[in-house]
């Protein structure tokens, strides 16, 4: 009632009424709920789907996360939602093997996140890394933060490799609500740098609003959802769009023997 638009539209950080009260209210609800029907199996079933919505977006609020961890600490939480998880997941797939290990893996990242770099800890940022890139093949690189990065996906791409990364460099930001380019930025390859190392590149200055992506690539085969970024309760706010990037292979490093890739370890936002 408390949410005029679809829950699908509204970005975890835009809704004001998520405040701890909330949370402890909520999980005294459900706690009451499951002593009242402690072997009602279909009913106990529903309780934890709620219990696995409400710890996401707790855990994905830094702002409760810190508030109420004494209350309820964020490593509990995990483990709940991973068990909450393997019953909600086994009702539609067979094998939960990898989604539950993909959990795991990002819960270890959310709490041992890379330090900033220099350039950026003074600053008042939004940092993404690589497994907030929801459009991007993970791939394993010790160059990249964290060990990990996003590199873009050439599969649906019709033509040749060599093709494919001829192109410069382009990265943007597309409004899906106002079906509008926020904006959109082109680096030459002349302006790459040629070591085959992650480099931060400025994309430029822009605010945000609900259903936003970052893109990369003219083919828009690498991207990013902007719902951790925007901040619902302060809209008008500007940022300043840093991506590190690294480019590999002869189609970008003159005399490199690498495969051709394009690859993303982490993205800054910088509060104007």
């Amino acid at each position: 009632a408390q949410e005029p638009r679809p829950l699908a539209l509204a970005p975890l950080s835009s809704r004001s009424y998520w405040t701890p009260e909330f949370f402890v209210r909520v999980n005294e609800l459900l706690d009451r709920a499951e002593e009242l029907e402690p072997t009602h199996p279909r009913i106990q079933a529903m309780l934890k789907t709620e219990r696995l919505v409400l710890d996401l977006a707790h855990i994905n609020l830094p702002r409760i996360a810190a508030s109420l961890e004494a209350r309820f600490p964020v490593a509990i939480l995990e483990q709940r939602i991973l068990e909450n998880y393997k019953a909600y997941a086994g009702l539609y797939w067979k094998d939960t093997t990898k989604m539950l290990a993909d959990f795991k893996e990002e819960f270890v990242l959310m709490r041992n996140r890379p330090p900033l770099p220099d350039e950026f800890k003074e600053k008042n940022v939004v940092d993404l890394l690589w497994y907030d890139i929801d459009a991007g093949d993970k791939v394993k690189d010790d160059d990249a933060a964290g060990g990990y990065a996003s590199q873009i996906r050439t599969t649906h791409f019709k033509g040749t490799d060599s093709q494919f990364h001829a192109f410069d460099f382009e990265c943007g930001i597309y409004d899906f609500q106002e079906k509008k380019g926020r904006f959109a930025k082109t680096i030459p390859k002349t302006q790459l740098f040629q070591d085959e190392k992650y480099h931060f590149y400025y994309i430029g200055k822009t605010k945000l609003s609900v259903n936003n992506r970052l893109w990369f690539h003219h083919t828009w085969l690498m991207s990013a959802n902007m719902d951790k970024v925007f901040d619902g309760l302060d809209p008008a706010r500007e940022y300043d769009v840093f991506v590190s990037v690294k480019f590999q292979g002869p189609a970008y490093v003159k005399g490199s023997d690498r495969p051709n890739a394009l690859r993303v370890d982490r993205v800054i936002f910088v509060r104007k």
